[in-house]
């Protein structure tokens, strides 16, 4: 794979994480027009101002934030076709991710359009705190052992709520 795709990999993700916070902007000012302002102006007046102001600030990074993370994931997923993390607990506590990604690459230095599907695949060990919150919670929960994350598919779902 060509050190640009790998970047636009990265980075894609790097993007994708950071679009899981500003998911909830929109449900934070939602909550700030009907509860938090309405109790400011009531109860702190004077302070009215400055909440206002300060949601304008943050409005102002946020908002280009989260189109700047619709875009590059919509980028990133021309390439990307399917990222998935499967996570195995090992006998002696320590768990196994192994980590495949799909890639869609054109070869267009030889003259042919039809797309070449890549695997990689790639494996580490994880210390329990180390693992994502849902599969620790599977884990603890049910007793689990192994879990399997398709990133691609609650990245998609995500972003799709960024658009609502």
């Amino acid at each position: 794979m060509d050190p640009v795709t790998l970047a636009l990999v990265g980075l894609g993700f790097a993007i994708a994480a950071g679009a899981v916070v500003v998911f909830y902007w929109t449900k934070i000012l939602r909550w700030a027009q009907s509860s938090l302002l309405p109790w400011v102006t009531q109860h702190m007046p004077d302070l009215e101002k400055f909440v206002k102001n300060a949601f304008v600030a943050v409005d102002k990074v946020a908002a280009p934030t989260r189109a700047m993370a619709k875009d590059a994931w919509q980028r990133l997923r021309q390439v990307l076709l399917r990222h998935v993390q499967k996570f195995e607990q090992l006998p002696n506590g320590t768990w196994r991710v192994r980590i495949t990604s799909w890639l869609r690459e054109t070869i267009e230095e030889l003259g042919s359009a039809e797309p070449l599907i890549t695997e990689i695949t790639t494996e580490r060990q994880l210390t329990y705190d180390e693992l994502p919150p849902e599969v620790r919670a599977d884990w603890l929960r049910q007793g689990f052992t192994t879990r399997e994350l398709d990133v691609t598919e609650v990245r998609d779902k995500e972003l799709l709520e960024l658009s609502a």
